[in-house]
């Protein structure tokens, strides 16, 4: 199966594609699965399922570039466990259910914190606000609790090279 077709559900021995769904719903289904497809060059996509949340789309899910993947897989496996959980929540269009805090002054508009604090603290920072997807922009161990000004400017830099590029799409960021 390519990212294109519609996934198929077994029901009950026969084949059925998303049973209740109306012929508009899979027809933005294939559009947003093509889509995928057009991802600009250094996002990459982890999450190329699309599949509908009650009446509205489930936000992909990208790491603005090689190096932001590397940085979240290096993360201790609970940790990503946790994060994972609410970027799944946000990409739903429902809320974190750990603490967040708004990086608009320092990274840019749109940029959060998600946040697990204790000894190590860890951080994992996105955004949500461009091209219905859900990027993460940085990951990264807490060592002091002043701000991390190395942290803020790798995220910041990367909030930059991901408006650029979809800009290069034709999005108004």
């Amino acid at each position: 199966m390519n990212d294109t077709d519609l996934e198929l559900i077994s029901s009950g021995g026969r084949n059925t594609i998303f049973q209740g769904y109306t012929a508009k719903q899979f027809y933005f289904r294939q559009l947003q699965a093509t889509a995928l497809n057009s991802l600009p060059p250094g996002i990459h996509a982890v999450h190329q399922s699309q599949h509908l949340a009650v009446g509205r789309p489930l936000k992909k899910f990208a790491f603005v570039s090689a190096a932001a993947e590397r940085e979240y897989k290096d993360l201790p496996k609970d940790v990503q466990d946790d994060f994972g959980k609410d970027l799944r929540r946000i990409q739903y269009g429902q809320d974190p259910e750990r603490p967040i805090k708004s990086l608009t002054e320092s990274v840019g508009a749109g940029a959060i914190e998600l946040i697990i604090n204790g000894s190590p603290a860890f951080r994992c920072v996105y955004v949500a606000k461009f091209a219905d997807m859900v990027v993460v922009l940085h990951s990264f161990v807490k060592t002091t609790n002043r701000p991390d000004r190395h942290a803020m400017q790798v995220a910041e830099e990367r909030m930059k090279e991901l408006k650029h590029e979809l800009r290069k799409m034709g999005y108004r960021v």
